[in-house]
């Protein structure tokens, strides 16, 4: 697991839903596009 994996899963599944209220939808898009960039930046 590297460094920003932890913070990454926390925001995703934290921060996002119970913070900001925003809807699974908008979650699942937010961790598609980290999916897209960590594929992009490797």
């Amino acid at each position: 697991m590297t460094d920003l994996a932890r913070p990454l899963t926390d925001f995703l599944t934290e921060h996002l839903p119970r913070d900001r209220g925003l809807s699974p939808h908008t979650v699942a898009s937010y961790t598609d596009s980290f999916k897209l960039l960590a594929v992009f930046a490797a």
